[in-house]
């Protein structure tokens, strides 16, 4: 009885380690998230002095004219999102690396193919699971650059049924496309982490007395994975984030419920607003924000991953 009660504590291990792994990292760089969205965000031309310049400038600005609101602007929904992401991605992803290993006839650790089919499956998963929780957060994220007489989401319950009611249920998945595309970024992330992992306990580098990696060896497995990861892939971000904050409303619908109109979104799909971004603000659009990411990233992805080995071994 005291076996099968251990067995069940031990499968629910990676879904607690990653809600804790998650919980942390959205309190941690929460003012980093914002500054990076409204990087993202924001429409550059050379006619048009930005209004956001480089990270710590952003972050000087915000704090001026919105004070610590605008810098946690959007922390409870991020809250409400990396708590169930990294719960379905932590579970799926530690569920499929045995899943894979048993039907590939490996071992779960050591092998690239299976670290790819495992993170792939727990990114589809996680992204399709939360889309709607991403949307809002970064609704919230972005509403105060559209200036002080721009409609304003109160919180995140009234975000979900002011989109829902004029901008219909579909909404809510906006941005999905590149989400799905930014499993890339995992599939490079979590190999190369658990190869570096698997790399130094074989060549013994950085391990504690009772044969688990030390967190210092944890800590720059995981930097490096989160950093190479983000330089790679890092266009599908903006891409998101542009096709979450534009607002297309329903027929009969639009921001003060008087005129009817049933506009073309600007952006349409990955491909589409690609071609329109390099046409209109130039290569480096698809950039906008990557030092911020940088920044926000390594040491996110450094404490997330950390937090779930901690908890994992708990």
């Amino acid at each position: 009885m005291g076996a099968v009660v251990l067995s069940d504590q031990r499968a629910f291990r990676p879904a607690i380690a990653g809600a804790a792994s998650g919980l942390v990292t959205a309190a941690m760089v929460a003012p980093l998230d914002v500054v990076k969205i409204r990087l993202q965000n924001q429409y550059f031309s050379h006619d048009v002095q930005p209004k956001y310049k480089g990270t710590f400038p952003t972050l000087s600005k915000i704090w001026t004219e919105e004070g610590v609101h605008g810098l946690f602007s959007g922390l409870a929904p991020s809250v409400y999102a990396y708590l169930p992401d990294r719960i379905i991605w932590f579970s799926v992803y530690h569920g499929g690396k045995k899943f894979f290993a048993n039907t590939l006839g490996t071992s779960p650790e050591g092998t690239t193919t299976v670290h790819l089919l495992a993170t792939l499956t727990a990114s589809m998963a996680s992204a399709m699971g939360t889309s709607p929780l991403w949307v809002v957060r970064t609704r919230l994220m972005t509403q105060y650059t559209e200036g002080p007489h721009g409609f304003k989401y109160k919180n995140a319950s009234h975000a979900f049924r002011n989109m829902i009611s004029k901008e219909g249920y579909f909404s809510l998945y906006k941005g999905l496309g590149p989400s799905l595309l930014g499993v890339s970024h995992s599939m490079v992330m979590f190999p190369l982490y658990e190869k570096m992992k698997y790399t130094m306990k074989e060549r013994k580098y950085g391990i504690n007395p009772d044969g688990t990696l030390s967190n210092l060896s944890i800590l720059t497995a995981s930097s490096i994975a989160k950093c190479v990861a983000s330089l790679l892939t890092y266009p599908h971000e903006v891409i998101r984030t542009r096709l979450q904050t534009q607002k297309t409303f329903l027929v009969d619908q639009s921001p003060d419920m008087g005129v009817a109109r049933a506009p073309q979104p600007k952006y349409q799909g990955v491909l589409q607003t690609v071609k329109v971004l390099v046409a209109e603000e130039g290569y480096m659009s698809l950039y906008r924000g990557l030092t911020t990411s940088i920044i926000r990233q390594v040491p996110a992805g450094a404490i997330s991953l950390w937090m779930y080995e901690l908890v994992l071994k708990w």
